[in-house]
């Protein structure tokens, strides 16, 4: 190589290392940071929560969705009512607020159809999650779901031929208000019901779950709820030969013969648990024909319902 050549590829060299170390040297420091955000706990008796902000930096503005605010870094707050309510707080120096939702004290019936969070109310659906079971219709099965009873395995329905059952919906509101949603027309539940009503069969259960099918069955339109927190509730068991008196429960009941989970001509259900998230129901059927005029039950099954996140 020539020296001309030589020299020209290392100052060529030595300006672009020079070039480059100018720029890094040029180039502004970050600022830290700031991150904002905060935990609660709720205290005392249910109502009573105490906010904790994860910063130090700023000035710190509350906005406890209940028309109350404060500018504590910790502050605590007391709800005069039970419910779920987003929680804002802002501080100096931070593009945005964070928002938190907080419940507390919810109420069987907030649980069931929402809170002031949930002005389209809330909406359910069959879960996958183990925890069902099936058993006879005698005292002591819904009460505690587990006396005389078989556990099933998670997403049964969808291992007998029956998974349209998971797609259907159902929609509570405060108002009382009910709508079945039913994705693909009809509903799960006992082939013995929907022979004896003369519907369309969908689906049949496959080989020795022929007693459960999928039948044709469109919504009522202006159906309505009604859920008692508290009552004694009778039944007339197939397996006793007798009334079955299940005391002190949760019921839920329907109107224009609508009912939730599974068709049967029992549509009245207890509620055996209940949380924001998740409900059980004990819904009676009858596996004997013979029992039809005696609006009675052979059987119960225990189903779980998953809220939807809206």
């Amino acid at each position: 190589m020539k020296k001309s050549n030589l020299f020209l590829c290392v100052a060529f060299v030595f300006c672009a290392l020079a070039s480059f170390q100018s720029c890094k040297e040029k180039e502004p420091e970050s600022e830290p940071t700031v991150l904002a955000n905060f935990y609660y706990a709720i205290v005392g008796e249910g109502k009573d929560v105490e906010f904790y902000a994860m910063s130090n930096h700023g000035n710190f503005s509350w906005d406890f969705g209940d028309g109350n605010t404060s500018t504590e870094k910790d502050p605590v707050h007391t709800y005069t009512e039970g419910g779920a309510y987003f929680v804002t707080l802002s501080v100096t120096g931070i593009e945005k607020p964070i928002t938190k939702k907080v419940s507390l004290a919810l109420s069987p019936l907030q649980m069931l159809a929402g809170d002031q969070t949930y002005p389209n109310g809330k909406k359910w659906k069959l879960s996958y999650s183990k925890g069902d079971r099936l058993g006879e219709a005698v005292e002591d099965f819904p009460v505690t779901g587990k006396n005389n009873t078989t556990a099933l395995s998670a997403g049964i329905l969808s291992q007998i031929g029956l998974e349209w059952a998971y797609e259907d919906v159902y929609l509570f509101k405060a108002d009382g208000s009910y709508q079945r949603l039913p994705k693909n027309g009809g509903s799960y539940g006992s082939s013995i019901y929907a022979t004896a009503k003369s519907l369309e069969l969908l689906k049949v259960g496959t080989s020795g779950f022929q007693a459960f099918c999928y039948a044709k069955c469109p919504a009522a339109e202006g159906a309505t709820y009604n859920f008692v927190e508290k009552e004694d509730f009778t039944i007339f068991s197939g397996i006793t030969m007798g009334n079955v008196t299940f005391k002190d429960v949760m019921t839920l009941s329907f109107t224009k013969d609508e009912f939730i989970g599974f068709l049967d001509f029992n549509k009245k259900c207890i509620i055996t648990s209940l949380t924001a998230e998740k409900m059980q129901l004990a819904l009676f059927f009858t596996g004997a024909a013979a029992l039809i005029p005696l609006n009675g039950a052979t059987h119960a099954v225990v189903l779980t319902f998953d809220a939807i996140a809206e």
